[in-house]
């Protein structure tokens, strides 16, 4: 295999590795696995992943819980019945009828054992939970699994998604490590209600910094300058040296002076416009 060959298949193979798996598929798959007598724990993991980069809607959560509930009943009987209690509080009409009567009869009779309160960390104003966007946290919420998402405004990308588990009683703190300036405002995606912004972080560009540090410098420079020739106007010898000697020395002064008030405004509006 030549060197460009095998580059072009490392390329290939990160951008499959690094491609938002799709949800439905995924889900497909991991009840075809299950039927097949296997955990399908791949296709749903694959699944997990999705909603860090795909936007769902409650159906979509359902049904997801409610596949998760069948594989842990293929695994452990008795330990779906959180999983599907979780898939009927987000939608009590979403079933996966190839996983049978008998799972049926055990999500039909699953229930919620209490509520909790969800809060999420600084963006919480870009906050969805469940395939709905929320404005006001913390959201109560039933006991059991929800999924938690962050969407930017602007290109409705989802940032963060993950699945997490309410205890009953407790209030939950999702953290999502995003910094504040990498979403915006949620007043722009539909359905979305603002919440109050936090104050915009104003940072100097690096060019601008070093424009401005160029300047200054150079007002330093010339006010030393100045000062150096305040000596040869002591020491002028005659009439015309030293007005040589005084209009160089008033020249440094007022460039000293411009300069510094270059960098002060090229630094001040730079700081504005951000």
């Amino acid at each position: 295999m030549s060197f460009l060959a095998f580059l072009s298949f490392l390329l290939l193979g990160t951008n499959r590795a690094d491609a938002c798996p799709d949800l439905s598929r995924s889900l497909d798959a991991a009840v075809g696995h299950l039927l097949a007598a296997d955990t399908g724990s791949g296709d749903l993991d694959a699944a997990e992943r999705a909603f860090a980069c795909e936007r769902v809607v409650p159906q979509q959560v359902a049904r997801y819980l409610v596949i998760r509930g069948g594989a842990a009943e293929f695994a452990v009987p008795g330990s779906g019945a959180r999983w599907f209690a979780s898939a009927r509080s987000i939608d009590a009409t979403v079933w996966e009828e190839r996983l049978g009567e008998e799972l049926r009869g055990v999500w039909s009779a699953s229930v919620i054992d209490g509520h909790g309160s969800l809060m999420l960390d600084a963006n919480a104003a870009r906050g969805w939970v469940d395939g709905k966007a929320v404005g006001v946290w913390p959201v109560e919420a039933s006991a059991g699994w929800h999924l938690v998402q962050v969407v930017d405004a602007t290109s409705g990308k989802v940032l963060y998604g993950r699945t997490v588990n309410l205890p009953a009683g407790a209030s939950s703190l999702v953290q999502t490590g995003l910094a504040e300036l990498e979403v915006a405002s949620l007043s722009d995606i539909p359905g979305g209600s603002a919440a109050a912004e936090a104050p915009r972080r104003r940072v100097a560009s690096p060019v601008v910094l070093v424009a401005a540090g160029v300047l200054a410098a150079a007002g330093a420079g010339l006010a030393a300058g100045s000062r150096i020739e305040a000596e040869h106007v002591a020491s002028a010898p005659n009439s015309d040296a030293l007005d040589t000697a005084w209009a160089r020395q008033r020249g440094l002064g007022w460039g000293a002076y411009a300069a510094w008030g270059a960098a002060g405004v090229v630094a001040g509006v730079s700081f504005v416009l951000r």
